[in-house]
């Protein structure tokens, strides 16, 4: 997300709410980003956008704090009026699952009780793992249709977005040693090689029951 603001991608008005279980304060999440987010000139500005909330995944009462908290922010002071639209004005909400699969039911049923937008529309992105399996997939992708429709889902897989992946295309057709041979023909296998300096650092709930490899 800081690279897009620095990009310019982000709509100037765009603001960042994080949600989680943990019990933080505004003043604990924004020293947290100051550790985190690296040094650059639009930092500042970027973590002017931030802000925190807490609460259970699966609880409407929680998601309904956190839907105050969004018109707060967007500044809807009429959010169910038909005029409100007229006006062109209108307050879209993307929720994006960073989170363990099994919570996705309950969290998508919470979101959709409670914290939608009733002035424009209101989309998840949700990061893989989306099952374990065929029958896994299947259930999950059942209960989250009960919520929300296919057009407002978009499923991820955010290790595709790492440089490397991007120009894996670039690395084999640009270069006249590697073109020839990385085909079917002549690669026997393939061995990936992850490394990270940090453990899973609280994120262990993640893996439990998929593993490192599809939470990854």
């Amino acid at each position: 997300l800081l690279a897009l603001s620095r990009a310019g991608l982000l709509p100037p008005h765009a603001s960042i709410v994080g949600y989680g279980r943990t019990k933080w304060s505004q003043d604990d999440f924004q020293s947290m980003l100051e550790k985190n987010l690296k040094a650059c000139n639009e930092k500042a500005a970027f973590k002017r956008r931030c802000v925190y909330q807490w609460g259970q995944y699966d609880s409407p009462e929680d998601m309904n704090v956190l839907k105050c908290v969004c018109l707060k922010i967007e500044g809807e002071t009429i959010p169910e009026s038909e005029e409100f639209r007229q006006f062109g004005v209108c307050s879209n909400r993307l929720f994006y699952f960073a989170l363990p699969p099994f919570t996705y039911p309950g969290a998508a049923k919470a979101i959709s009780k409670s914290a939608m937008s009733k002035t424009g529309w209101s989309r998840m992105v949700i990061e893989k793992p989306f099952g374990r399996d065929s029958e896994s997939y299947l259930s999950l992708s059942h209960s989250l249709s009960e919520q929300f429709t296919e057009s407002q889902m978009y499923r991820i897989d955010h290790y595709l977005g790492k440089e490397i992946a991007q120009s894996i295309m670039t690395i084999r057709f640009a270069n006249l040693v590697f073109e020839p041979l990385w085909n079917r023909n002549h690669v026997n296998c393939v061995h990936i090689t992850f490394k990270e300096d940090i453990g899973t650092q609280g994120r262990g709930g993640d893996f439990y029951e998929d593993g490192m490899i599809r939470a990854g």
